[in-house]
């Protein structure tokens, strides 16, 4: 299961709460982490749509050389 939230709705609450029910049953450490931590689950989703957006951008601008 990848843990990316691309074809997660944010406006659509029945989605949201199917993707963290995914979340804490297959990664119940990911879920006690952001609690210890104070990270909300609209701050987890915007970091990683944050991250797959500068991935996208940065993989398909980089050229590796050996």
């Amino acid at each position: 299961m990848s843990t990316s939230p691309q074809f997660v709705d944010p406006h659509n609450e029945a989605e949201l709460r199917a993707y963290f029910e995914r979340l804490e049953r297959d990664y119940p450490q990911l879920i006690e982490a952001m609690r210890v931590l104070n990270i909300s689950y609209q701050q987890y989703l915007a970091s990683l749509q944050a991250l797959n957006q500068r991935a996208s951008f940065s993989t398909s601008s980089t050229r590796l050389s050996f």
